[in-house]
């Protein structure tokens, strides 16, 4: 048996050997640690062009199944922004159709989509938010597939494929945003609407993830817009100019600057158009936008603008509810969205900036009422009473005014890259009916007694 001395020397020497082998395991774990800061993450190994995104190759990727293939390719008119394109693949021993989207090749519109977060807003939708838009019953495409060139967690990116579900044609139509939009389905969309403002009230978690709001504690739909905004002085009579020749598209001819005297009759829609357009006084909300058009005039007013915004309370905005971004079952009790690039964090009124330009007069006459049916559903949706509380009505007609002059503003200077060039009839004629739309729809709400009681506080002379 060991005495007590050989036992302690031998633990002085077990001791010796643990410590030698701690220092050597340290120091391979400090050599690694400096291999894993200085590699880089992996390329972007995922599809650029539509040919990709829609090859065997790929889905058989997608669906973890080496005989997936595409049976039926159809590609959409690209976006601003994407290209798309809709397939029906067979895999996994069933038939689906599947909508696959992926950035355009143009270099200057992918670089405001990036700039915008556009991309990573979409991805992050389906990624993280999908299950609590399941949950209140927001209705979007089934999620398959998402990969990006992201360094940061997917709060920002560039490059990107999405796969989702295409709603089938024998349950849904979309919303086409020519056409514009009836009053039954678009109150199905503000109480939807109201669901989704409700469930993300006071949710700072979700409201500060960098994707949605890069600056926590802001209203990050403001600042999208606000570039646009310092542009509108130029681009407004130059866009103006452009219309009147009819350079990009004659149909520009037709927009409601240029009816005798204002007074119509304004274009808003395919059947309005068949039936002589509608008459309408547009002489004072056109003068608003020839004041705001003033260099000296235009900032100090969005300014104006964005500090009450900012002084409101916040909700996620979707920042693109509009007829084209949703589908209406052919039952007439649902709706579901698509087209999630603009998702940002605002107060709930802002939400309604570009609605005004999916339907015609006759649904903006009822205004009141689906102002009442969306605090209706806000009311009884979770979370909704305590938001309805915060959030007056007065508030909400204040800050759908200032949306919609804010959207408008910005969308003409977003126009003049679009018309700078020829521009499709689809596209001009949706143009030509929105304008009108917007432009009496903002006269209802009271935008231009509201401009010149904002200017008038701001010391700023209006004519």
């Amino acid at each position: 048996m060991p005495t007590i001395q050989e036992r302690l020397e031998a633990a002085v020497a077990e001791n010796a050997t643990l410590k030698r082998d701690c220092q050597r395991l340290t120091k391979r774990l400090n050599k690694a640690e400096k291999r894993i800061n200085v590699v880089s993450p992996p390329a972007y190994s995922g599809p650029k062009h539509l040919d990709e995104a829609t090859g065997d190759a790929f889905f058989q990727k997608v669906f973890k199944d080496p005989h997936a293939r595409c049976t039926n390719r159809r590609d959409l008119e690209p976006g601003v922004l994407s290209m798309t394109s809709m397939c029906t693949v067979e895999q996994n021993g069933k038939t689906i159709e599947v909508v696959v989207k992926i950035p355009s090749e143009n270099d200057g519109s992918r670089a405001f989509a990036v700039q915008a977060n556009a991309y990573a807003r979409e991805l992050c939708v389906y990624t993280t938010l999908k299950n609590d838009l399941d949950a209140i019953g927001f209705e979007t495409a089934d999620f398959h597939y998402a990969d990006s060139d992201s360094t940061d967690g997917n709060s920002t990116c560039e490059w990107n494929v999405l796969v989702i579900g295409a709603f089938k044609p024998d349950t849904w139509a979309v919303c086409d945003q020519v056409i514009g939009m009836g009053y039954n389905e678009w109150e199905l969309a503000v109480r939807d609407l109201a669901k989704l403002h409700a469930r993300f009230y006071k949710d700072d978690k979700a409201l500060d993830a960098k994707w949605l709001t890069p600056e926590p504690g802001t209203h990050s739909i403001l600042t999208f817009w606000q570039p646009f905004h310092q542009a509108f002085p130029d681009a407004y009579p130059a866009l103006k100019g452009i219309w009147a020749s009819g350079s990009s598209n004659p149909m520009t001819k037709g927009m409601c600057y240029f009816a005798p005297d204002l007074n119509g009759p304004h274009l808003t829609g395919p059947a309005n158009e068949k039936a002589g357009g509608t008459m309408y006084d547009l002489g004072p909300i056109v003068e608003v936008y020839d004041f705001l058009s003033k260099p000296e005039v235009c900032m100090p007013m969005m300014e104006a603008m964005y500090a009450i915004i900012s002084s409101r309370p916040r909700t996620i905005n979707f920042g693109d509810f509009r007829g084209d971004n949703m589908f209406r079952s052919l039952d007439g009790k649902s709706m579901a969205f698509i087209d999630f690039q603009l998702f940002s964090s605002g107060p709930p009124g802002y939400d309604f900036n570009q609605p005004l330009g999916s339907f015609d007069e006759t649904v903006m006459g009822r205004h009141e009422e689906f102002v009442a049916a969306y605090y209706e559903a806000l009311n009884a949706a979770p979370n909704g009473a305590e938001l309805a509380a915060a959030y007056p009505k007065e508030h909400f007609y204040e800050d759908m005014r200032i949306a919609a002059i804010q959207f408008t503003v910005g969308i003409f200077a977003l126009g003049l890259g679009t018309f700078s060039q020829p521009t499709s009839d689809r596209m001009s004629g949706l143009w030509v009916y929105a304008i009108s739309r917007y432009m009496i729809a903002m006269d209802m709400i009271g935008c231009v007694a509201f401009v010149k009681e904002l200017a008038a506080k701001q010391g700023i002379p209006y004519p």
